[in-house]
């Protein structure tokens, strides 16, 4: 993703020294000139905000890591859960099923935080102690480290939601042993999401249509568009992967194993995977669209500033 860039070294503050003896004593005159004999520029307004970005991304980065290190935490604390009530038993798939999707979600969110950590440990456009060098390549390092903080931030977010409901679902099922009752409730439920994320991803063609729009005008103005194009090209990419996943989802409500046609669960193992299936693919869909969106309007914004 990441263009290898050359840091420009900055040659090294020589210091011209006049020494004269006084007293026993010698006076060093040390004015901060760079080595082509000109002083050094002092950083601008663009250069202190990039600056104060990047130590901003540092510190979220830190924070984050920590928030990451605690769902071993929430993972340990579940699979003890699980194995309690397995000893008692009680039925135990629907966590172990949730347990597994927020395994799974953290390590999406893992990558996020990694691909930020490598994108400011790289730290592009800045020197070694966050000082600004190239204000572009600055800007794109603290633009793709926020994003890729952003979604850790989201993923992380999402995968502690659906565990915490996931578990709270599973202890008012066990309270009331009415499993039944709840994989038709979450069949429903699942149905309607199907039905308002289809409504999404058909909103997505519009979103094609003033994007074509916005390069077609832009093309008329003899601005370079090169960058909305391709950003474009990836948009529709990932919708199609989104759509994909959905349809996915549809199929499998569509053929409802284990519910009949009014989604009464006739067999309680068949609903159970599919509800967990069905919410599975449905949730890639959403994270697929969901990212494709973000994606897209941060290379929109970045084309408007870099087009005024």
């Amino acid at each position: 993703m990441f263009n290898s860039i050359k840091k420009h070294l900055y040659p090294i503050v020589s210091v011209f020294a006049l020494m004269a003896v006084v007293a026993g004593l010698f006076t060093f005159v040390s004015p901060v000139y760079a080595s082509t004999g000109t002083p050094v520029t002092p950083p601008t307004a663009v250069d202190i905000y990039l600056m104060a970005r990047y130590k901003s991304e540092q510190s979220w980065l830190a924070v984050q890591q920590t928030n990451l290190d605690k769902t071993a935490t929430v993972i340990a604390n579940v699979q003890a859960l699980i194995t309690k009530a397995n000893a008692a038993g009680e039925d135990t798939n629907m966590l172990v099923a949730a347990l597994s999707i927020y395994q799974n979600q953290v390590a999406t969110a893992t990558n996020s935080h990694t691909t930020a950590d490598s994108i400011l440990a790289a730290h592009y456009g800045f020197d070694d102690n966050g000082n600004v060098i190239n204000p572009v390549t600055a800007r794109l390092t603290v633009d793709d480290a926020h994003q890729a903080l952003n979604i850790c931030r989201d993923v992380l977010l999402q995968a502690g939601h659906d565990l915490n409901k996931a578990v709270s679902d599973w202890h008012k099922m066990e309270k009331n042993k009415d499993i039944d009752a709840w994989l038709k409730k979450d069949y429903q439920s699942e149905l309607k999401w199907l039905a308002i994320q289809q409504d999404n991803l058909n909103k997505t063609a519009t979103v094609v249509t003033n994007v074509q729009n916005l390069i077609t005008k832009a093309n008329g103005e003899g601005k370079d568009t090169t960058a909305l194009v391709n950003a474009l090209a990836t948009f529709q990419s990932q919708i199609a992967t989104s759509q994909s996943s959905h349809n996915t989802a549809a199929s499998i409500l569509s053929t409802h194993n284990g519910f009949d046609a009014n989604g009464n669960v006739i067999d309680r193992d068949s609903a159970r995977l599919t509800v967990n299936s069905a919410r599975q693919s449905l949730s890639d869909a959403h994270n697929l669209l969901w990212q494709a969106a973000n994606d897209l309007h941060q290379a929109i914004k970045e084309w408007r500033e870099n087009n005024k």
